[in-house]
């Protein structure tokens, strides 16, 4: 890619100019479905997140079907979680400049458990069974 050449800039109050080029940032995609690995079905409102930003987030639509977009250019861990669902952590996912990366994920139900405490009454005179 050709550079364009431009006079320095002055800096307010310095002495000396400052003579920089921003370049073009390097950004791609990654756009994918998140299912329940037990029921194949789509996980609506899960979280996909590439780990240690606060911004490229995305959250899945009704149809499990996501999309992160600039995304730089490099590897990059990413993490699927939905509060009814373990957390999936997914390491080394290339994205290239320019490119969507396809990244599908299968995330765990949580056991559906619970306890359950109370008092069973007869209904005629309200005493314990």
């Amino acid at each position: 890619m050709p550079t364009r050449s431009r006079p320095p800039v002055g800096v307010a109050g310095g002495s000396d100019p400052l003579d920089f080029a921003l370049g073009a940032q390097r950004l791609g995609e990654i756009q994918g479905v998140v299912t329940d690995s037990a029921t194949g079905l789509p996980v609506y409102e899960a979280e996909v997140r590439i780990d240690g930003s606060e911004t490229l987030v995305a959250s899945t639509n009704p149809d499990g079907s996501y999309r992160l977009l600039a995304v730089p250019a490099g590897l990059h861990d990413i993490s699927i979680q939905s509060p009814e669902h373990f957390p999936l952590p997914i390491a080394n996912v290339p994205v290239a400049q320019g490119a969507t990366e396809t990244l599908d994920g299968a995330i765990a139900p949580r056991p559906r458990t619970g306890r359950l405490v109370g008092h069973v009454l007869d209904e005629s005179n309200g005493l314990p069974i």
